[in-house]
Protein backbone atom coordinates (compact mmCIF):
# COMPACT_ATOMS: atom_id res chain seq x y z
CA UNK A 1 0.00 0.00 0.00
CA UNK A 2 3.12 2.25 0.92
CA UNK A 3 4.67 1.75 -2.43
CA UNK A 4 1.06 2.69 -4.27
CA UNK A 5 0.30 5.49 -2.09
CA UNK A 6 3.79 7.13 -3.16
CA UNK A 7 2.87 6.80 -7.05
CA UNK A 8 -0.20 8.45 -6.46
CA UNK A 9 1.55 11.45 -5.06
CA UNK A 10 4.06 11.34 -7.98
CA UNK A 11 1.22 11.29 -10.82
CA UNK A 12 -0.32 14.47 -8.86
CA UNK A 13 3.00 15.79 -8.97
CA UNK A 14 3.73 16.12 -5.09
CA UNK A 15 6.58 13.94 -5.01
CA UNK A 16 9.48 14.00 -7.39
CA UNK A 17 10.17 10.88 -9.53
CA UNK A 18 13.66 9.38 -9.83
CA UNK A 19 14.01 6.30 -12.00
CA UNK A 20 15.96 3.87 -10.81
CA UNK A 21 17.60 2.68 -14.24
CA UNK A 22 18.90 -0.83 -13.13
CA UNK A 23 15.16 -1.58 -12.37
CA UNK A 24 13.33 -0.11 -15.31
CA UNK A 25 12.70 -3.71 -16.95
CA UNK A 26 10.87 -4.71 -14.11
CA UNK A 27 7.63 -6.80 -14.85
CA UNK A 28 4.25 -4.36 -14.91
CA UNK A 29 2.77 -7.21 -12.94
CA UNK A 30 5.11 -6.52 -9.60
CA UNK A 31 3.57 -2.83 -9.90
CA UNK A 32 -0.31 -4.18 -9.74
CA UNK A 33 0.24 -6.86 -7.38
CA UNK A 34 2.62 -5.70 -5.07
CA UNK A 35 2.66 -2.19 -5.28
CA UNK A 36 6.81 -2.09 -6.14
CA UNK A 37 7.62 0.96 -8.59
CA UNK A 38 11.45 1.06 -10.24
CA UNK A 39 11.78 4.57 -8.77
CA UNK A 40 13.74 5.74 -5.59
CA UNK A 41 10.58 7.65 -3.87
CA UNK A 42 8.58 4.36 -3.88
CA UNK A 43 11.08 1.90 -2.96
CA UNK A 44 12.37 4.02 -0.08
CA UNK A 45 8.57 4.86 1.54
CA UNK A 46 8.44 1.05 0.98
CA UNK A 47 11.96 0.71 3.19
CA UNK A 48 11.13 3.35 5.63
CA UNK A 49 7.48 1.58 6.47
CA UNK A 50 9.31 -1.81 6.99
CA UNK A 51 11.69 -0.55 9.37
CA UNK A 52 8.83 1.41 11.36
CA UNK A 53 7.18 -2.14 11.70
CA UNK A 54 9.96 -4.11 12.56
CA UNK A 55 10.77 -1.33 15.05
CA UNK A 56 7.62 -1.46 16.87
CA UNK A 57 7.42 -5.13 16.69
CA UNK A 58 10.94 -5.84 18.15
CA UNK A 59 10.27 -2.97 20.58
CA UNK A 60 7.17 -4.46 21.67
CA UNK A 61 8.74 -8.26 22.01
CA UNK A 62 11.57 -6.55 24.38
CA UNK A 63 8.75 -4.69 26.66
CA UNK A 64 7.20 -8.31 26.96
CA UNK A 65 10.38 -9.95 27.77
CA UNK A 66 11.29 -7.55 30.24
CA UNK A 67 8.27 -7.80 31.91
CA UNK A 68 8.28 -11.82 31.66
CA UNK A 69 11.56 -11.61 33.72
CA UNK A 70 10.49 -9.13 36.44
CA UNK A 71 7.68 -11.04 37.04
Amino acid sequence: MVGEQAQEMQLAHWLPTTPIRALAHMPGWLGLWFAIFPTVETLAAQGIAALLVLGSYTIVNVQLARRRDSA
